[in-house]
């Protein structure tokens, strides 16, 4: 199976199949390198950093491509990425380069040889549809939602989790709602009604199928202030679906001090372990990390990651045994 990673460089889309890098990485004052354990990927195109694979281009629209980016390999190298389609309006006269619109919705295109050739755009009807409506005047407040994970439940069954945001007063992605979700059985031709993830607002930031269960990373913050935790009752919980994503419970909480953090990234170790980091704004070569032996039930303390470079909104992979 393929492991792509994309990426938005100003208003264009990039993707990258089969991309990875090594990192070297200091934890718990162990030093790691990932080239010396033998840990060498294909990337492609070759020698970064370049130019890429021009994947998606919103800028003759003059239109922006900022948040959502769910991808999904629902069959051997059959690919879904997702992406948003938004205005290009600037969010705050004091930082014209920040962009950041939440004002549209998502997209998406279909490989079915492993990214070497794409379908044409098609649109997702759920998220256009909730942002048509808002524009139409048909509720008092206006909404968007983007993309931001998706998993493979079964062969060509595919789970698609959403942030749904306020745009009523501001165009950038603000005031988290309640997170939904979507599900396909055929390939992500048709598609579920939204369902609410939980009940409370905030933002999934990973989400994973792992042993027959689907896991979801999620941060109870609404955005309201700041995307960084900022209240005592901002923490990440681990939701759980046994049933192929029709139903989720809150499976546990995790242990972390989130007063200035945000974002997260799980990852499946070889060894059976599940290891979640976050995003620490007050020290960006450093991530605080948790692991669980028992499938997300329980939690060692937390831990800091070293780098060698600043990390923000990291997402992290396990190939190759490393």
């Amino acid at each position: 199976m393929l492991d792509p990673r994309c990426c938005v460089m100003g208003a264009g889309l990039e993707l990258f199949s089969r991309a990875a890098f090594s990192q070297t990485v200091q934890t718990s004052g162990t030093d790691s390198d990932a080239t010396s354990l033998g840990c060498r990927y294909e990337v492609t195109p070759k020698n970064p950093p370049n130019d890429g694979n021009l994947f998606v281009d919103n800028s003759p629209e003059g239109r922006s491509g900022h948040l959502g980016h769910a991808l999904v390999e629902y069959e051997d190298s059959k690919i879904l990425p997702f992406y948003p389609n938004c205005s290009a309006e600037i969010h705050s006269p004091k930082k014209p380069s920040k962009g950041h619109s939440a004002r549209g919705g998502m997209e998406y295109k279909r490989s079915e040889d492993g990214g070497r050739t794409w379908s044409d755009r098609n649109v997702l009807a759920y998220s256009k549809n909730l942002f048509d409506t808002e524009q139409r005047g048909n509720t008092r407040k206006k909404f968007s939602d983007f993309a931001e994970k998706s998993v493979r439940k079964y062969r060509g069954e595919i789970v698609i989790f959403f942030l749904v945001c306020d745009i009523t007063t501001n165009v950038i992605w603000r005031q988290f709602q309640v997170p939904t979700y979507i599900s396909s059985l055929d390939e992500g031709y048709t598609w579920s009604k939204p369902a609410a993830l939980c009940r409370d607002r905030g933002r999934v930031y990973d989400a994973r199928n792992y042993n027959g269960e689907i896991l979801v990373l999620y941060f109870k913050n609404d955005n309201e202030i700041n995307f960084l935790g900022n209240k005592p009752e901002h923490v990440y919980e681990l939701y759980v679906s046994r049933d192929g994503g029709r139903m989720f419970v809150k499976g546990s909480e995790l242990p972390f001090d989130t007063t200035g953090k945000s974002y997260g990234s799980m990852e499946m170790l070889d060894s059976g372990s599940i290891v979640f980091y976050i995003y620490n704004s007050n020290a960006e070569h450093t991530m605080d990390y948790v692991i669980s032996e028992d499938a997300g039930r329980t939690w060692s303390d937390p831990r800091i990651a070293h780098f060698q470079k600043r990390i923000r909104n990291g997402h992290m992979a396990s190939l190759n045994g490393c």
